[in-house]
């Protein structure tokens, strides 16, 4: 989980019962929502952390680390 100046609370992975997931959710002013993306989405995982990396050019990008499938 990681905070997107701009956007808000992002989440993502987890898991549903054993199975880890993929998912992609925003929490803003409206509450949670799921998101998509056709960019590059990285592989289910559990226990990753997100950072907002402020050098991106566009100003809105977090980094993933860690997490295990």
């Amino acid at each position: 989980m990681g905070f997107l100046p701009g956007t808000g609370v992002v989440l993502f992975g987890g898991e549903i019962g054993d199975a880890p997931v993929d998912d992609t959710w925003v929490l803003d002013e409206n509450g949670w929502r799921e998101v998509t993306t056709s960019t590059l989405t990285p592989p289910a995982r559990l226990g990753a952390s997100l950072a907002f990396d402020p050098s991106a050019a566009d100003g809105a990008r977090l980094m993933m680390f860690g997490g295990r499938p």
